[in-house]
């Protein structure tokens, strides 16, 4: 969980070497800022259902697919 916190204080980081464009005239960087938006809202409502199998597995897929995003704005930044 802390992880998922961190997460948050790292995305300054991650803009360093981006072209210093605005976000809203690009527009893989619109798609990019909803994909991650999406993701947040399917863990959080996720997290509030209950624990049983398909909600386990979606929960689980949706997290490693929300860390990859992460990793991959580093190796793209």
């Amino acid at each position: 969980m802390l992880a998922s916190i961190l997460v948050w204080f790292l995305f300054p980081l991650a803009r360093i070497n981006f072209v210093k464009q605005s976000n809203k005239f690009i527009k893989s960087g619109q798609i990019l800022v909803w994909f991650f938006f999406n993701r947040f809202l399917v863990l959080t409502w996720i997290g509030a259902r209950p624990v049983e199998d398909p909600f386990i597995i979606i929960g689980q897929v949706t997290t490693v697919i929300y860390f990859l995003f992460i990793c991959v704005l580093f190796v793209i930044g």
